[in-house]
């Protein structure tokens, strides 16, 4: 039995009209979600991140406006025996709708994504998870390659990933067709050291790094594509090959989302929102081939997991307010849909 918290919107924004309450929680085991709780009241918990080692859970609060300022917040918060959760402290991110986060150097660190302003925010959390009244850094990307001129009007910085080679901070930056590499110093202080650049208008969203460390996969928001990447040196890579994730015959709006991989390295699934599918690639190592498309049934497909077991895939319907479960197949493909379980404007899906 493991227990899951999900992420939500709670209020509206320019692409959302939030329905929940805060963090959700439930148990989950072979497939199947126990009933739904909320676990604590918060403000559009659009990105969870788990500390294990201290029993910590850090909520990215995606806001134009907290506690009385202009931008988003990061929460702490206590995680009880049985679950619950309870509020430690909470920062302003000094930046507007910040939506995703990582913690770094064995946890001392939280490092945040503001997507509507650019910048790159570090926290030092402290020895209970008290974060610190301003940020360490604070990374604001300059200049934007205008690729599409209604979403890379400005620098939109949208995830951060450590690498696990060089322990490198990534932050693709859907803005300005980068992902851009920064050294991460004991203090917490970033120095921006190199960038792999995209084509103008992919728009980079999310990334993934392959078990071998020596690849790397982009999903493109924009080009609804994924684009593989070989790494030739500390932070140099080099362009491997691009594959769409969205079948011959569509031509409708659609915009790209999640990307995961699983633990062999040879399979991905990535989210596609106006298709409403979700797209399985296989990765041989050389060649990277979309192997199947499957229809989300639901609305607005933001997130998705594979389980601890990497049995089933887990997928949150962020417009229809469900979460959809189908198994995994031996060869990387997905079955038929197994359950549908109602949560709230789901957008993160944190096994803890």
């Amino acid at each position: 039995m493991s227990r899951v918290y999900i992420g939500t919107y709670t209020e509206t924004l320019p692409h959302v009209v939030g329905k929940a309450a805060g963090i959700h929680r439930a148990t989950y085991s072979d497939g199947v979600f126990g009933p739904e709780t909320t676990a604590i009241t918060s403000r559009n918990p659009s990105w969870l991140v788990h500390d294990a080692q201290r029993n910590l859970l850090y909520a990215i609060n995606e806001t134009t406006h907290f506690e009385g300022a202009v931008g988003g917040g990061l929460t702490a918060y206590r995680v009880a025996e049985d679950g619950g959760l309870s509020e430690i402290s909470h920062r302003h991110s000094y930046g507007t709708e910040p939506c995703h986060g990582e913690l770094a150097n064995s946890g001392r660190h939280i490092i945040i994504a503001n997507y509507r302003t650019g910048q790159v925010s570090v926290f030092d959390t402290g020895l209970n998870g008290q974060l610190s009244d301003a940020p360490t850094s604070v990374i604001v990307q300059h200049g934007a390659t205008h690729g599409n001129p209604k979403r890379q009007e400005q620098p939109h910085a949208h995830a951060v990933v450590l690498d696990p080679l060089t322990g490198r901070v990534w932050v693709p930056d859907l803005g300005q067709d980068a992902v851009i590499s920064y050294e991460l110093g004991a203090d917490g202080n970033l120095t921006e050291v190199d960038r792999i650049n995209l084509l103008p208008g992919e728009g980079p969203r999310h990334i993934v790094f392959h078990p071998d460390t020596a690849h790397l996969f982009v999903v493109n928001e924009l080009a609804n594509t994924v684009t593989v990447f070989r790494r030739l040196g500390i932070g140099a890579f080099l362009r491997v090959t691009t594959t769409g994730t969205l079948p011959a015959d569509f031509d409708g709006h659609n915009q790209t989302a999640a990307l995961r991989l699983d633990r062999s390295g040879q399979y991905l699934y990535a989210t596609n929102r106006g298709h409403n599918s979700i797209s399985v690639l296989r990765w041989d190592g050389t060649k990277l081939e979309l192997i199947q498309n499957v229809p989300a049934d639901g609305l607005e497909p933001r997130e998705l997991v594979l389980d601890p077991a990497e049995a089933f895939v887990l997928l949150a319907n962020q417009d229809s307010d469900e979460i959809v479960v189908r198994p995994r197949l031996q060869d990387g493909t997905l079955g038929e849909i197994q359950g549908r379980y109602a949560f709230p404007t789901p957008v993160c899906i944190l096994f803890a």
